[in-house]
């Protein structure tokens, strides 16, 4: 397994060469090859990389920039690991503990997750409860889901971008809540029934099997079960759009879009300002902010439009899998088998429906 990455990288959150140092990264470059490779947690300044059964942190730290091994429980018992613009906070554990993130600065060789012991007069220890999702918006509120649903049908995903929360349901069903300032960011209108701080299904999507869904910043993304994308959101007031994003003056709050007439789609990851998807037939499109090479184009600029992306892994083997940080994608490639396409020019195309 091979990760590439592009974007920024002032921190050398994505690529610690001493030698070959660059602020923003503007292809995928490759940074790790192992037999398993997963990125886990992808912030402004640093990133968290599971290599085989490892974590490995990258970029900004207060004790240092160099890439160090992580300790604490093994990957395999982390459901996930969550920050914010500080950086690294800590992760929750897939029997719903809480592990906390500590630097190390004060003598230890290296950073750690620490189990958090809840105090004995807490709720979450008088009520017995485990913690099953842990979100961080980036206006600093923090959605935490018990064992005790505040939803009535539990949830299988729980993600958080500028002002929102975005929970997929094991019905695949999409839940947003949130600030009531950034309607468009929920993907629906709050109305007395359905408030912007009540995890209220999207009307648009209402009937539609989604299998995965993907936020960041402004924007929120869902691919159906069937493998077509809905993107919704955006800022009100922002001087370039992507064309894929609904039209706030229209009233539309949600889009299905094309890529290169109608694809299938089966990935997708949101960037700040950014998206990236994955077709059925092996091709990466990018779209949105790109000024700090988070596209993966060769360059520095917003593309209002889908560009199929080129690189070193054509050939090499099959992209299966890919994600976006708050100014950085990445795809992981699978070399031990190819991709459907051949290498061939990048293109440019968008079609909507």
């Amino acid at each position: 397994m091979e990760l590439y990455m592009c974007g920024f990288n002032t921190h050398h959150q994505l690529d610690h060469d001493p030698e070959d140092h660059n602020d923003e990264i503007t292809q995928m470059r490759k940074i790790l090859r192992s037999p398993h490779l997963d990125v886990r947690c992808a912030l402004w300044s640093s990133t968290v990389i599971q290599n085989d059964g490892t974590f490995l942190h990258q970029g900004y730290r207060p004790s240092g920039l160099c890439p160090t091994l992580i300790d604490g429980p093994p990957p395999r018992n982390i459901k996930c690991l969550f920050g914010d613009t500080s950086g690294v906070l800590g992760a929750l554990g897939t029997d719903g503990s809480l592990y906390l993130y500590h630097d190390g600065s004060s003598g230890r060789v290296g950073p750690e997750l620490k189990k958090h012991r809840f105090p004995k007069d807490s709720f979450i220890v008088q009520q017995s409860l485990a913690i099953e999702h842990l979100a961080i918006a980036d206006n600093g509120e923090v959605c935490i889901c018990t064992t005790t649903h505040f939803v009535q049908t539990p949830l299988t995903t729980l993600l958080a971008s500028a002002t929102c929360f975005t929970a997929l349901t094991a019905t695949r069903e999409v839940l947003t809540f949130g600030s009531a300032l950034h309607p468009q960011s929920l993907g629906r209108d709050p109305t007395v029934s359905s408030s912007a701080d009540s995890p209220c299904a999207i009307p648009f999507l209402g009937g539609i099997p989604i299998g995965k869904i993907a936020v960041g910043g402004w924007i929120g993304a869902a691919v159906s079960e069937d493998r077509d994308l809905y993107l919704w959101g955006g800022r009100g007031g922002e001087e370039r759009r992507m064309l894929a994003l609904p039209k706030l003056s229209d009233d539309e709050t949600v889009r299905l879009v094309e890529i290169n007439g109608g694809v299938d789609i089966l990935e997708v990851g949101v960037g700040s300002g950014h998206v990236i998807a994955l077709t059925a037939e092996g091709e990466v499109w990018a779209a949105g902010d790109g000024e700090r090479g988070q596209l993966g184009t060769g360059g520095r600029r917003f593309e209002e439009d889908w560009v199929r992306l080129g690189g070193e892994w054509e050939g090499k083997g099959k992209v299966v899998g890919l994600g976006c940080g708050v100014w950085c994608s990445w795809l992981m490639v699978d070399t031990r088998t190819t991709s459907l396409t051949e290498q061939r020019p990048a293109t440019i195309g968008c079609g909507l429906r």
